[in-house]
């Protein structure tokens, strides 16, 4: 068989970067007017619509071209705006032109969201590209993203797709062969890889789905362009050949023949000529991504082969995104956790009465999914950007939080709450019961006191944190928090609110003279000459210290960092330690303790550097846990990066971490280089929290000896015989290790080996041999090079049972060889754990009972104890830190656990702009530096490893805070306390959704969402271990079918109508569809469901804000020119046209076009009715003609109709005469700083002008950072002003009692008729006082 080589053409797009939106998907390449002030490119490029257009033109010229699209973000737009290509596209879909990838709303870097967030991208994603497009994805397209959760391939399976692409993942971010993003001046040798191009990527759920790694990176074959003709382009490209076929698994190549934005490559046609007539022995095809998949299956299965299962972590990929910007994570955590919680709540509202607000729900979530991107969340992007997506984040969080506060109201309506006083119902959204702190904020009556007490009656105790007073000094308004205990899953609680005796100051955090607290489980020391670091933490239930002797826990670390790395530059991608500057241990701290009815906390104060911390540490009685609160504030310092740390004292344990949807082991980080020397840090993600434990523990028995040794692994290279790479017991292997917690790289036994630190992403700890010396070569040669007796001992156990598994221990210890720069791909290097067979059959139950064993995370090797004797032991005892919002860490080979807080990375594009000056926060600092910052962090430990230890439980719990209602009395139907989902055994299944069936505005359905019919229930087991589970729904279950993540029904499930039983594996995600047995139909309201500002500008992403307004815009109009006005004045008639597109598949649009023109201008027509079919478009030719005597100037035109409650506008702006060039909005903040003290208020006052001549409509935006969001109630405002008027657009802010104090900005942003405006940032400072 001949080779081929696949040539697909495509584009990179970012919706956003350091440019924006506005330019990526339409501006870019629209002639700039230098002199306009509105736009400051750093290099011309070409827009998505130009893209698409001009690939749809090459498709046009050259009957054998074809492209991909892809994203969402641009789809949607370029499809809403170009109807009259929608046939055309569609009918090259069907032709097997043009392919639709990715099956995603855009590229997102999923190691840095949760499972639902990377399920809700496909639903979004597969559902506009299948049901509005009319194309089928089937390969996910993952080119630029930073790393993977290692359950992507089990979502993607599970939303249809069948193959992924991607060019980052297995090795470091430019891959084997290069060293920067150019081919053409930075290609390398190709570095040895273990596992061809193309492997099965399988996930620790177990599902897999054929994978195509581009070694030569995504825009391998757009380097063809610089060729000077397309000769040298065809030897190019063969030299290219030359260097990935060895790679390949089939005779296929894959050359993806694109770039960043990038127009068809200018050989693309004479190349093929050139091609086929110097190397006609290899055909050279241009093809789509599901041809070349086809071809690598067909030829597989020719062979009677399987690809290489992979379980490889593909992380970490650019450490620095886990960091840089971290409000980007911080407020994408916030917001996501939240939204969850909101949606599971008005599910469950729905089925008593409500109408569920699925326009604000699906909102929430499509502005979540934009923030998902790889160039969003991971905060390298440029402060323009920044400041769009917080606007972003921010408005998702007042949609998730307005549908939070109205779902629990209107449930608590439906409880029982007679009773004396007031009710108080406790809400928990986890799948787990509950005992945690809530908060609650509550009027008081100055003359009586209050008294909380529980539903038995029995008096709770609680904590005032706040108080704000009234005129006559008397407590006017109070925050309580007490501890709620037992609060049932996806349930509540009700407690009560009595008179009392007692004033609420008198349960105020009292000062006490001590350095240390505790409650029952933990107790802690501060020392204030080491900062107020602990230099204690002990676990009172264990009766240990957690604390090396003489260290301390706690430790705020400042590191001193390049601009931009050395060799690579990018500068935020990476991080670039170059020396400790600072530690929060080498000075004085002013440390008090203090005391309060349910708990104990350690304060303490310093300042290092200019850079103030305010660190405290909580106990909270009844509450496992320890937390921690840490304030930056002054953190000025350029190129710094800031950890906090506690060295752990748990012997024999390894780094492990929570993804998505599973738990994995990962490697030591190595923090003690300079990235100047050594540019792998090996920092890495977490979910909600990494520790220190054991994935697998190997436990290493002599049956002629009492004691036992233990060794942890976290990463393993599964070493099998050649040939044996696909064959299923490999694969079992490889699942069997993964749900374990073991990822790991399936190498064949002459193959290359896995470990070396200048190509490999992450390295291994472990080698998994599979075979005799016989039957594999990597078993002779270790052998060959370990003592006589390992030999001996294997042949002694063929001998006695026909089957073996031995441990042979690694010549050095694992510290010794994990260095800066390691390479540990030497047969000795690592411990190998080996198993064989004296022939197949016993082989394979050799195996067979390995898997047995593994399914507990427990290994036993039952041999002499000399061949293991420097082995030491694993404490079955773990710790971690959870985090909420801040996931990048490391752990160190001494057990030290590093947390990254926040950094300050002046590299590229950090502090630059499009629309606004470069560095224009105050001070003239990027808006990603210049903030005060809080970041909550919390610790947990336990005997048991950290499944007995309940680690997925408590990171869910700190992420998804309980939740108080307050409420006059009343005699609902449901009980006072109670589930209104249950899943037992708790432990056995997180429930990551709740939701109606369908995603109707998600895939172009004018269908309401109701959850009465029939509701979603979606999770997964979280210990990697196979069990049963049983799920209650209240009221009932009528009927239940297995659903796939897009929500599409499959086969029956037996219930006898008040439970499910359900077998899960593990870390396999479950959706389920329940139809509830009983169910309340009714219309109230939860939220709004159209945009708080009318009308709706329909060409939305000019105003860079993200995805398309409330209920996803299938109705949408577009006023596009016929032509341009001729120089010298008004056209006779200025010819428009007015596109309305209907993206609904079932429903199509019938209501009246209005043109709105200038007083005076005649309009033609000036209304008219248009019906759209489902699906359709239709084109309305207008004219509108100027009188003679219209004054030089810019006028508004503008076209709008109604849809579902929402007035859709466009509006193109026209020049009469030679108006002078400029921007034509103004903004200007009155003032360039406000300060005020909790308890106070003030405003915000941006005065808004503008150079029309006609009025002008649009909105303002506040964007803050999100830590001072509760200041702003009301962060958008509209506003119409007259031509020649200025209007002052004012943004109440208002500092709650108890507030910190600390120095922010507010930015605000003027959007209207596709045109945008930055004024001056304000300066907002919270001093010390107030109420509190």
């Amino acid at each position: 068989m001949n080779w081929t080589v696949w040539l697909i053409p495509h584009f990179h797009y970012d919706p956003v970067w350091w440019n924006t939106q506005s330019a990526y998907t339409q501006t870019w390449d629209e002639a700039q007017d230098p002199d306009a002030g509105e736009a400051r490119f750093a290099w011309p490029g070409h827009s998505a619509f130009s893209l698409v257009k001009a690939h749809l033109a090459k498709i046009g010229e050259d009957p054998q071209y074809s492209v991909v699209l892809a994203e969402v973000d641009y789809l949607k737009p370029y499809w809403d705006t170009y109807p009259e290509d929608r046939e055309l596209i569609r009918r090259l879909i069907a032709d097997g032109r043009l392919e639709l990838v990715g099956g995603t709303y855009n590229e997102p870097n999923t190691n840095l969201t949760g499972i639902e967030t990377t399920i809700r991208n496909a639903v979004h994603g597969a559902g506009f590209q299948r049901h509005v497009v009319g194309g089928v994805p089937s390969t996910a397209w993952q080119l630029d993203v930073f790393g993977h959760d290692p359950q992507f391939a089990q979502v993607m399976a599970g939303a249809g797709l069948t193959s992924i692409a991607f060019a980052r993942g297995p090795y470091h971010q430019w891959g084997p062969m290069l060293t920067s993003w150019n081919i053409r001046e930075h290609r390398k040798p190709f570095a040895p890889t273990q596992f061809p191009t193309e492997f099965e990527w399988v996930s620790p759920g177990g599902d897999g789905l054929l994978t195509h790694y581009m070694a030569g990176h995504y825009s391998a074959g757009f380097s063809l362009d610089a060729a000077q003709d397309p000769q040298t382009a065809a030897a190019e490209l063969h030299e290219l050949f030359t260097q990935l076929s060895p790679a390949a698994a089939t005779r296929n190549v894959m050359i993806p023949m694109g770039s960043d934005f990038s127009p068809p490559m200018r050989w693309v046609t004479e190349l093929r000529a050139a091609w086929d007539e110097r190397y006609p022995h290899v055909r050279l095809r241009y093809g789509l991504p599901r041809d070349f998949f086809t071809a690598v299956r067909d030829e597989l299965a020719s062979r009677g082969v399987h690809a290489t299962p992979q379980t490889r972590d593909m992380n970490p990929i650019y450490t620095g995104k886990d960091v840089t910007a971290i409000d980007t994570k911080q407020a994408h955590r916030l917001v996501e956790t939240l939204l969850l919680d909101a949606e599971k709540w008005a599910t469950f509202a729905t089925l008593h009465g409500a109408a569920y607000p699925a326009a604000a729900v699906d909102k929430a979530w499509r502005l979540l999914l934009f923030g998902a991107h790889h160039d969003a969340v991971t905060g390298t992007q440029s402060d323009q950007v920044y400041l769009d997506l917080v606007a972003g984040w921010r408005e998702a969080h007042d949609l998730a939080a307005d549908v939070d506060r109205s779902a629990r109201r209107h449930l608590v309506g439906h409880v029982d709450t007679r009773g004396e006083g007031t009710a108080v119902v406790v809400f928990n959204p986890l799948s787990h019961p509950r005992t945690d702190t809530v908060a609650l904020e509550i009027d008081l009556d100055p003359a009586v006191g209050v008294t909380l007490t529980d539903d038995g009656g029995v008096p709770v105790p609680y904590l005032t944190e706040a108080l704000a007073h009234a005129a006559d000094g008397r407590p006017a308004r109070a925050l309580l928090r007490w501890v709620a205990r037992d609060v049932p899953l996806m349930g509540y609680r009700t407690y009560r609110l009595l008179p009392g005796t007692a004033e609420p100051s008198a349960s105020a955090w009292q000062p006490v003279e001590a350095t240390s607290i505790a409650n029952d489980r933990y107790r802690v020391r501060a020392d204030p000459a080491r900062g107020g670091t602990l230099t204690e933490i002990t676990d009172l239930a264990a009766g240990r210290a957690l604390l090396p002797q003489g260290r301390v826990g706690n430790e705020l670390v400042c590191v001193a960092e390049h601009r931009d790395h050395p060799e690579f530059g990018e500068g935020p991608w990476h991080l670039l330690p170059h020396a400790v500057a600072w530690r929060s241990a080498d000075t004085a701290a002013v440390v008090t303790a203090e005391r309060c009815p349910i708990g104990e906390r350690i304060t303490a104060t310093a300042t290092v550097d200019g850079c103030r911390y305010t660190s405290r540490t909580t106990l909270w009685y009844g509450i496992d846990r320890i937390d921690f609160a840490t304030d930056i504030d002054g953190f000025a310092a350029t190129d710094r990066l800031l950890r906090v740390r506690i060295p752990c004292d748990i012997p024999g344990g390894m780094p492990v971490s929570e993804t998505a949807a599973a738990v994995v082991g990962r490697g030591y980080a190595l923090l003690d280089a300079d990235t100047a020397e050594h540019p792998r840090t090996l920092d890495n993600t977490a979910h909600q929290w990494f520790g220190l434990a054991a994935a697998l523990t190997v436990h290493l028995h002599d049956p002629r000896e009492r004691s036992e040794r233990s060794r942890a692994v976290s990463i393993a290279e599964i070493v099998v015989p050649d040939g044996d790479e696909g064959r299923t017991p490999t694969r079992q292997l490889a699942v069997g290790l993964a749900r374990a917690g073991v990822t790991a790289t399936v190498t064949r036994a002459t193959g290359n080996r896995y470990g070396a630190l200048d190509t490999d992403s992450n390295l291994p700890d472990c080698r998994v041999a599979v075979g005799t010396p016989q039957r594999n070569a990597f078993v002779a040669e270790l052998l060959d090079r370990s003592p006589a007796p390992f030999a001996a001992e294997l042949a002694a156990q063929l001998a006695a049972t026909g089957t073996a598994r031995l441990w042979i221990p690694a010549e050095r210890p694992l510290g010794e060889v994990w260095r800066p720069g390691a390479d540990v791909r030497s047969a000795r290097d690592l411990p190998v754990l080996l198993i064989a067979g004296n022939d197949a059959d016993a082989e394979q139950r050799a195996l067979t009972e390995f898997l047995d064993d593994v399914g507990d995370a427990n290994v036993h090797v039952t041999q002499p104890s000399a061949l293991h004797h420097g082995e030491t032991t694993v404490e079955d005892y773990a710790v971690a830190l959870l985090n909420r919002g801040t996931p990048g860490f490391a752990v160190e080979p001494d057990g030290t656990l590093n947390m990254s807080l926040t950094r300050a990375c002046t590299g590229w594009p950090t502090g630059t702009a499009i629309n606004f000056p470069d560095r224009n926060a105050p001070g003239g600092r990027s808006f990603q530096h210049l903030t005060s910052r809080r970041f909550e962090y919390h610790l947990v430990s336990g005997s048991g490893g950290w499944r007995a230890a309940g680690f997925v439980a408590a990171g869910q719990s700190v992420n998804h805070p309980l939740a108080a209602t307050a409420a006059p009395a009343g005699d609902g139907s449901l009980p006072a306390t109670g589930s209104l989902l249950s899943v037992e055994p708790a432990e056995n299944f997180v429930v990551t959704a709740v939701k109606p069936l369908g995603e109707p505005l998600a895939t172009g359905s004018a269908a309401p969402a109701d959850a009465c019919d029939s509701l979603i229930v979606r999770g997964y087991e979280p210990h990697g271990r196979s069990g049963s589970v049983a799920i209650r729904l209240a009221g009932g279950i009528a009927s239940a079918t297995a659903a796939d993540l897009l929500d599409r029904p499959g086969a029956p499930l037996e219930h006898d109508g008040r439970e499910l039983r359900l077998d899960v594996e593990g870390y396999r995600i479950t959706s389920l569809a329940l139809a509830p047995a009983r169910a309340e139909r009714g219309g109230t309201a939860l939220a709004a469901s159209t945009e708080p500002v009318q009308p709706v500008f329909t060409r939305y992403w000019l105003h860079n804000c993200g995805p398309a307004p409330m209920g996803n815009l299938p109705v949408a109009l577009t006023l596009r020119p016929d032509d341009h006005p001729r120089d010298g004045g008004a056209a006779a008639g200025v010819r428009l046209c007015a596109q309305i597109v209907c993206d609904d598949t079932d429903a199509g649009y019938d209501g009246d076009l209005l043109v709105s023109a200038p007083e005076g201008w005649v309009t033609t027509p000036r209304s008219k009715h248009v019906t759209v079919a489902a699906g359709g478009h239709l084109s309305v030719p207008v004219t509108v003609t100027a009188p003679d005597d219209a004054e030089p100037g810019w006028y508004a035109v503008g076209g709008s109709v109604a849809h579902r409650g929402q007035e859709l506008q466009d509006v193109l702006v026209v020049p009469v005469g030679r108006p002078a060039p400029g921007p034509l909005l103004h903004a200007r903040a009155e003032a360039g700083e406000l300060t005020l003290t909790p308890g106070t208020r003030g405003h915000v006052r941006v005065r808004v002008s503008h150079d029309l001549r006609t009025p002008l409509q649009g909105h303002a935006q506040l964007i803050t950072p999100h830590y001072i969001w509760p200041l702003t109630s009301e962060p958008t405002r509209g506003f119409t002003i007259a031509p020649g008027s200025t209007q002052c657009v004012e943004f109440p802010v208002s500092v709650p009692v108890g507030t910190p104090p600390g120095e922010f900005w507010a930015q605000p942003k003027i959007c209207a008729f596709g045109r945008i405006a930055y004024c001056e940032p304000v300066r907002i400072v919270v001093r010390p006082g107030g109420g509190a």
